[in-house]
């Protein structure tokens, strides 16, 4: 296993633990969103199959790029039901709960599969400009790009708040190389590109051509120093 470049950025997913009681089971809520009618959030992963509480309150679809995507339709409270799959096999299953209004909403705290995706595109799209292969998403690495996210807010380093390395943080992921972006107040995917663009180091993960995976976390904490916290993660298979 090698570790590549490591770097950080300052313009200088998440998830949170609920109980919850659906129908007679109780189940652990993995993402708790507030949301507005006609908006959408998008699943981070492509391969998903779901189940919806309500659909007069939500609907899943399903885009042309194969990625899907939950389309508030009626203010309520809808539970979606989703399993992911990495490498062709199932994960656990996952339960999201949306609280729909009609209103207009600030989205930028929870938007983690919106914002995800979002960095994949741009990152794709930088790659494409020099001719290399896109970086294909992974839910799992993904999962610890959220983790990482979070710590960065604790401890701004590739170190992470117990002492050990960032790519500890991996467990169950194999792998040939690995490479973290760091970025700390950037409000949105765009300005957290641009950052790591405008970076030698953090470019330089973004265009290694030897990685063909991305997993992103995004955490926003508004008692920190920067409230922002951008994470990717990027290997080699």
């Amino acid at each position: 296993m090698k570790i590549v470049n490591v770097c950080l950025a300052a313009v200088v997913c998440f998830f949170l633990q609920f109980s919850a009681v659906a129908g007679a089971a109780v189940e652990m809520v993995v993402g708790e969103y507030n949301r507005s009618t006609g908006t959408n959030w998008y699943f981070p992963g492509k391969k998903v199959t779901y189940k919806v509480s309500d659909s007069s309150v939500a609907e899943v679809l399903q885009g042309k790029d194969g990625q899907y995507r939950v389309h508030f339709i009626a203010p309520g409270e809808v539970y979606v039901y989703a399993t992911f799959y990495s490498q062709g096999q199932p994960l656990e299953p996952e339960l999201y709960l949306f609280h729909i209004t009609g209103q207009a909403i600030d989205e930028s705290a929870t938007d983690w599969g919106t914002f995800a995706l979002e960095i994949l595109r741009r990152t794709n799209e930088e790659r494409k400009k020099v001719g290399l292969e896109p970086l294909k998403a992974e839910f799992m690495l993904s999962d610890a790009a959220a983790i990482r996210a979070g710590e960065a807010a604790q401890v701004y380093s590739h170190t992470r708040p117990d002492g050990s390395p960032y790519h500890t943080a991996l467990t169950g992921i194999t792998y040939k190389q690995a490479g973290e972006n760091l970025q700390a107040g950037a409000a949105n995917p765009e300005e957290a590109m641009c950052a790591w663009m405008n970076s030698p180091t953090h470019r330089e993960n973004i265009l290694y051509p030897d990685f063909n995976v991305l997993g992103v976390g995004y955490v926003y904490v508004p008692n920190s120093k920067y409230h922002h916290y951008w994470v990717q993660i990027f290997l080699q298979e």
